[in-house]
């Protein structure tokens, strides 16, 4: 049950996230997905371009817990046409009830950032 209530957070924070990329008036959409697997969670970040373009996206996990606190990145450069989506990244992560995952995904064009996508976890 905690789980799914987790789960229901996640999207709610996700429908947020689009919100705050369609603001910076982007030419490309950030999109992040949490879903649970056998062992934790498994995080996809994609892109879906407005306009037709070259992209680089940076997807950036931090994970804190018990165990203390582990950040990864994975980054792409993509060549996408208008609608055209890529995913940048899955990730699988162990995942404990009481853990923090703060997920932060960056495009840029052009050097320039063009939209921001982030979703937490079990904020407090």
């Amino acid at each position: 049950m905690r789980f799914t209530a987790l789960l229901l957070r996640a999207t709610i924070a996700l429908m947020m996230s689009c919100g705050v990329a369609m603001a910076l008036g982007g030419r490309a959409v950030p999109m992040i997905s949490a879903a649970p697997s056998e062992r934790g969670v498994q995080v996809t970040a994609t892109i879906t371009a407005i306009t037709t373009g070259r992209y680089e996206a940076e997807m950036a996990i931090q994970k804190s817990g018990a165990a203390g606190t582990a950040t990864t990145r994975q980054t792409g450069a993509f060549d996408l046409s208008s609608g055209e989506s890529a995913t940048v990244a899955t990730i699988g992560l162990s995942f404990d009830p009481a853990d923090e995952l703060d997920i932060r995904l960056t495009v840029r064009s052009e050097g320039q950032i063009v939209s921001k996508g982030s979703l937490t976890l079990n904020s407090e």
